[in-house]
């Protein structure tokens, strides 16, 4: 009897020894996925024998490693996560550790979720025979059925609805992640179960959007067919026609135009079709736009246009587009900035080039003109400054000035003429010279045009002011002439040409 009554308590301490096996290891969950991921039906049903209340087991860096592993490191767990991310494609092109570690410790997946998405039907008939939950979410909320519509599994999306997928609270993600993929066997499916085709996924898409963005022409001409609302406004004000056009999918914005797309909406900052089509260069969507009647002046709420915008690009053929269509060279942002003006600050000279040619204007005073001028040359781009400064209407203007401003750039105060200078601007040094300008002008440090010519070893231009008379005998608020500058030049380069010029102009006595 007492034999007997020890072999029963074996038994009972065994059976609750056997019990408290319920969670697994480590390897064995890694296992388990690894088993889901890649269709491995054996591995994953051996799993499941062992651990039936395991079939959801989450795959997270928190749950990765079962309580029997304790004798790991958390450094370890980590690496070993993330090499499973990095191996299965999932965790790559970060710009950043810090951006890597965010995403691998936010990163949750279910065996249902890896099995659908990978497209391994037995996989998912089998956890579902264990009674898997269809509706678990993964960190972005997409259930089975959301990742097995994302891939084009048309036969795990009929297995999942089948045993109870929920489509209704989901009509947007399913059906929107289908037609951004391009699986119109999928859309047609979804039509054909009552999913409503204008329904928004969770940040207020709808399908037609997404298959304008992906250039997805037979299931944009499948939705519309189906009803779909070609001026639906989703997130921001935005329209499909808008997602076309900021794309350049040029078969999609005319299917969307022939289909009655509004081309004048305006979205997002107050910005139309043509607006976005315009600052993302594209320009066959820029005269399809025009050709169907786009308010070619729309402004945005920043009161930017079209040309404005393109100028800015220097999208010279959709510039050309524009002009041709009349747009308005002179209008003004709300900040009162033209396309010339941005033009100019950007440097697209071919532009300004053309943008003159239509009478552009700079309109403002002497100041805004001088501005303009000096953003040219200190964006380098004194071929635009020669342009305005050969403009009779500009060049009248400044020139009958007598006010000569300074602007600064690394801390030291410049005139044109000295900035010019120092750069070795040998046009523009030319036209301001032959445009009577003080050639002896000082900033507040005493620094002459030649002083500047010097120190930088700019030989045409120090020839150009001693030509036209500037007075190499000046100096500065330290008692230096240009000659000086001209001699630490030489030193440190062996280079004397400037040094040479310098001596013959300079009165060494003094």
């Amino acid at each position: 009897m007492k034999r007997l009554l020890i072999v029963s308590l074996f038994f009972i301490f065994a059976s609750i020894d056997i019990f408290a096996q319920s969670k697994p290891d480590s390897n064995a969950v890694f296992n388990y996925y690894v088993a889901c991921a890649t269709g491995d039906v054996k591995n994953a049903r051996n799993f499941l024998i062992q651990y039936p209340d395991c079939v959801d087991i989450e795959l997270s860096l928190d749950n990765f490693f079962g309580d029997n592993d304790k004798q790991k490191s958390s450094e370890f767990a980590y690496q070993r996560f993330a090499n499973y991310l990095i191996s299965k494609g999932i965790a790559y092109g970060f710009k950043d550790k810090e951006s890597e570690e965010e995403f691998i410790k936010k990163y949750k997946r279910y065996p249902i979720l890896m099995a659908s998405q990978y497209g391994h039907s037995d996989v998912v008939k089998l956890l579902i025979s264990y009674h898997s939950n269809l509706e678990l979410k993964d960190e972005h909320e997409n259930t089975a059925l959301i990742r097995a519509s994302q891939n084009g599994h048309l036969d795990i999306i009929k297995e999942l609805v089948n045993n109870g997928a929920n489509i209704e609270d989901h009509q947007g993600e399913i059906l929107s992640m289908a037609a951004y993929n391009g699986h119109k066997e999928v859309v047609e499916y979804f039509l054909k179960k009552g999913v409503n085709v204008d329904s928004k996924d969770l940040i207020g898409r709808t399908a037609l959007m997404y298959a304008s963005i992906t250039n997805q022409l037979d299931i944009v001409k499948q939705l519309v067919k189906n009803g779909a609302d070609v001026n639906a406004v989703g997130d921001s004000n935005v329209t499909s026609l808008m997602f076309a056009s900021q794309q350049g999918n040029k078969t999609i914005a005319e299917f969307l135009i022939k289909n009655k797309a509004n081309v004048n909406a305006k979205g997002y900052k107050g910005l139309s079709s043509l607006i976005i089509a315009a600052s993302n260069g594209h320009s066959e969507i820029v005269s399809l736009l025009l050709k169907n009647k786009a308010d070619v002046n729309a402004k945005s709420d920043e009161g930017v246009t079209a040309l404005i915008t393109a100028s800015a690009n220097g999208y010279l053929n959709i510039v050309k587009e524009l002009l041709k269509n009349k747009a308005d060279v002179n209008i003004k942002t709300n900040d009162g900035y033209t396309a010339m003006h941005d033009a100019i600050a950007e440097g697209k000279t071919e532009v300004v080039k053309l943008l003159m040619e239509y009478e552009a204007d700079l309109l403002g005073d002497f100041m805004v003109i001088y501005t303009d001028i000096a953003t040219a040359l200190i964006k380098q781009h004194s071929d635009i400054a020669c342009m305005i400064l050969k403009d009779d209407r500009y060049r009248r203007m400044f020139f009958n000035s007598s006010i000569v401003p300074t602007f600064t750039v690394d801390g030291v105060e410049m005139t044109l003429l000295i900035y010019a200078s120092r750069e070795g601007f040998v046009d523009f040094t030319r036209l301001l010279i032959e445009n009577n300008v003080n050639i002896n002008e000082q900033n507040s440090n005493g620094h002459t045009a030649l002083m500047f010519a010097a120190a930088n070893n700019n030989v045409e231009i120090v020839r150009l002011l001693l030509y036209a008379g500037a007075d190499a005998n000046i100096k500065d608020n330290n008692g230096l002439k240009a000659m000086h500058y001209a001699a630490g030049k030489a030193q440190e380069t062996g280079d004397t040409r400037v040094f040479n010029l310098l001596y013959t102009h300079t009165n060494t006595n003094d």
